[in-house]
């Protein structure tokens, strides 16, 4: 992870965490104590991607640690976006107490867009691990895929009340709530009809944070890097051509 991302994911962290206990402190009351925790369980995806990473690049490789580590990125990245479904505690606007309501949605909003941040990252780590083996198509097809099933994990971490960890404490009970909604899938349309609106929804968000991330490394690049990537795109002729065209040599 880059130290500026790094640094940028920790401050957030810790300026939740003030944020809740600056309401203990005024309201006298342990309100909202769920977010801390998931927050942690977000961080976790980052951390394995990081080991998946290593394992690949060491010499020499290690796959047997890449593969455990990147099974337990794609059973625990679902807990990263599940953060925003937290929302929902948040209730509705009480008139009598809308400055409470507004810093409570404000902290919710603050957890849940780290918990988003800290996964997209973690799967742009593992996206690129990928596409180094087997191409950019490859590496986004796998991407996509991870975002859909993460749409079906928040659907069994916030309606069936799963936790990644019950694959392992209760894992025939968690397997069978799985495999229910596809061997009858006309009698689940709204499970398959929530997990694939957050799916997609993920999927557009994570293009436009790839979009974004391009953007301002183009804004922000330095005048070295940027005359750099002027002279690759200057042709024998001495004019600019888009990257990829070719040209006639006398």
């Amino acid at each position: 992870m880059p130290p500026l991302a790094l640094h940028g994911f920790l401050a957030a962290t810790v300026a939740g965490t003030l944020m809740l206990a600056g309401r203990f402190l005024f309201q006298g009351e342990m309100a909202h104590a769920y977010l801390p925790w998931n927050l942690f369980l977000a961080w976790i995806p980052m951390g394995l991607a990081w080991v998946t990473t290593r394992a690949c690049q060491s010499r020499p490789p290690r796959p047997w640690m890449a593969a455990l580590a990147g099974s337990a990125w794609l059973l625990f990245f679902p807990n990263a976006p599940y953060l925003l479904t937290d929302l929902i505690h948040v209730g509705a606007l009480d008139p009598a107490a809308a400055a409470l309501w507004w810093f409570d949605l404000m902290t919710h909003l603050l957890f849940g867009i780290t918990g988003l941040m800290l996964g997209y990252l973690s799967l742009a780590t593992m996206q690129n691990l990928v596409g180094r083996f087997h191409g950019t198509r490859v590496a986004w097809g796998f991407a996509c895929a991870v975002l859909l099933l993460a749409g079906f994990g928040i659907y069994l971490g916030r309606f069936q009340r799963w936790n990644s960890w019950d694959l392992v404490n209760s894992p025939i009970l968690l397997l069978t709530d799985i495999a229910e909604p596809f061997a009858a899938p006309l009698t689940h349309l709204r499970v398959h009809g929530f997990s694939l609106l957050c799916g997609v929804i993920l999927i557009l968000a994570y293009l436009m944070c790839h979009g974004l991330g391009q953007s301002l490394s183009s804004l922000f690049s330095s005048p070295r890097q940027q005359a750099l990537a002027d002279t690759r795109l200057l042709g024998p002729d001495g004019n600019r051509h888009r990257v990829g065209d070719r040209h006639d040599l006398d």
